[in-house]
This record gives C-alpha cells, sequence and structure tokens, in this order.
C-alpha cells in the first residue's frame, strides 16, 4: 500500500484545514501518465506525457514509455492496453 498526501483537482486534498493523507497508488500513476518529461524539477526524466502520444496509430511506443516510467518508479505493470479506445493500465 502507498500512502501519500493526496491531490483534489490537481491541488492539494484538504478537509477541516488539514491535508489528506491516503493510499495513492492510483493518483502516483496518473500523474506519471499525464506529466511530461521536464515537469518534475528535481526528477526532469521522470513522466510518460501521454497526450503527446494521441495521435500516433501504433501503441507501441507508448506502452514501451509506460512500462519503463512505472518501473523506474518502482511499479509492476501486469496488464496493459486499450478496452473499448480506453487506456487500461494495472499496476502494483
Amino acid at each position: 500500500m502507498m500512502m501519500d498526501i493526496l491531490l483534489e483537482s490537481d491541488d492539494l486534498k484538504v478537509v477541516h484545514g488539514d491535508f489528506v493523507a491516503g493510499e495513492s497508488k492510483n493518483q502516483q500513476q496518473y500523474l506519471l501518465l499525464a506529466t511530461d518529461k521536464g515537469e518534475w524539477k528535481q526528477s526532469p526524466r521522470v513522466g510518460v506525457g501521454l497526450f503527446g502520444f494521441l495521435e500516433e496509430e501504433n501503441p507501441t511506443r507508448l506502452f514501451r514509455e509506460i512500462r519503463e516510467q512505472f518501473v523506474l518508479d518502482g511499479l509492476r505493470v501486469k496488464e496493459l492496453g486499450f478496452n473499448n479506445g480506453k487506456l487500461q493500465v494495472k499496476a502494483e
């Protein structure tokens, strides 16, 4: 189980004036997928840059990038593919 401070709408989640901490695996995966390389100042090589792959017809390069980034972040990809046009990633 991965615990971290949670985000809500790209901002810190706050309840009663306090940051909220909780299970963050899905948040971690989302951030890896959505951010581009260079967006993380302390780790400029981190990020898949999913939106940069939107016009590519062959997902091979995208899948390779997802696997590489997830492994570097300590996640093991169990399933990766498209289901009804939606990206499906199962990782632990």
